[in-house]
């Protein structure tokens, strides 16, 4: 029977492109690695097509993306592309929860994502959330991963850095005397 099926597979592999799904993976490394992206983009679609639960060719489609991402870029193609890489590294993470690669890709992604003009709090809340939950998730199955522990303190700060801002903001402090002590009663500290 396994004789059957090996001719079988070569038969589907020639009916659905020519290449089995790993090599159109290992073909999109490889453009990848010559910084041809799109063709990458490509070879890699090809791989997923032929096996949709192909965590190799997920990871790198969406590592693919991201390369081609610029991080704050308010433009629609770029939100697409970030969407793009989102989405197959939200794949992988179905098939693989414990994913780091997949969860550091998301985690950067969230955080990195442009806040409109004027900014919209809520929506960057919401981002910063999202992103502390991911890098919380790969320091639990990572313990060593010093990124996802900084970026957790960044979060953090980041949190907190727009109710400090607007007390700075509301107080009648001088900013440029953060560290002198008050010399008069009227010194203040900000």
């Amino acid at each position: 029977m396994r004789l059957l099926t090996m001719p079988l597979s070569l038969l589907l592999c020639g009916l659905l492109g020519g290449q089995p799904a790993a090599s159109w993976v290992e073909q999109g490394e490889r453009a990848y690695q010559k910084t041809q992206y799109p063709e990458a983009v490509q070879d890699f679609e090809r791989a997923i097509s032929q096996d949709p639960s192909n965590v190799r060719g997920l990871l790198d489609l969406g590592s693919a993306y991201v390369i081609q991402w610029v991080p704050g870029e308010p433009s629609l193609a770029n939100r697409e592309t970030s969407s793009k890489a989102r989405a197959n590294f939200q794949l992988v993470l179905k098939l693989d929860p414990a994913n780091k690669h997949a969860l550091s890709s998301l985690a950067n992604l969230s955080y990195y994502q442009p806040v409109p003009n004027p900014p919209d709090e809520a929506l960057r809340a919401k981002q910063l959330a999202e992103a502390r939950d991911l890098y919380r998730r790969l320091a639990q199955i990572d313990g060593t991963d010093k990124e996802a522990f900084y970026m957790q303190g960044v979060i953090a700060w980041a949190d907190v850095f727009p109710a400090v801002q607007r007390a700075r903001e509301e107080s009648d402090c001088d900013p440029t005397n953060l560290f002198r002590s008050p010399t008069t009663p009227n010194d203040r500290n900000c």
